[in-house]
């Protein structure tokens, strides 16, 4: 797996830093192929931990029940987010890790960001566009 280039604490960060984190890494599915372009990845908008976290969702855990409400083991939960905060890119279907804990991680580092994902400043609309619906 890749080298993140900077300092790799991912949790706790600002949105855009962890946006960066995604920069410059390719995806590979389940049959090897290329994904996602450096190009395609340069323009994201989604850290990487998220990115991983929902593809293997998407793979392994759809058909869970509970899957956002049980919690994890917490020594499995706190060695994958040292592993997502040591800088390399994490492979999930390697770690064969219960999807409990995939979802624990994602909802931490989504707890942990410091600003709100619905900004402040951008309150008024989201609340006029909720209104309109």
């Amino acid at each position: 797996m890749s080298e993140i280039p900077f300092e790799s604490k991912i949790f706790g960060i600002p949105l855009p830093e962890a946006l960066q984190t995604a920069k410059g890494y390719s995806f590979v599915n389940e049959n090897n192929d290329q994904q996602k372009t450096e190009k395609e990845l340069k323009d994201t908008e989604v850290p990487l931990i998220v990115l991983r976290c929902i593809e293997y969702i998407e793979k392994h855990g759809l058909c869970e029940e509970g899957i956002y409400r049980l919690s994890a083991n917490q020594t499995e939960l706190k060695s994958l987010r040292d592993k997502f905060d040591s800088g390399k890119d994490v492979n999930l279907e390697e770690e064969h890790i219960d999807i409990n804990c995939i979802t624990g991680v994602l909802k931490s580092f989504l707890r942990e960001i410091p600003d709100p994902l619905l900004t402040n400043g951008l309150r008024l609309e989201f609340a006029q566009a909720a209104c309109n619906n």
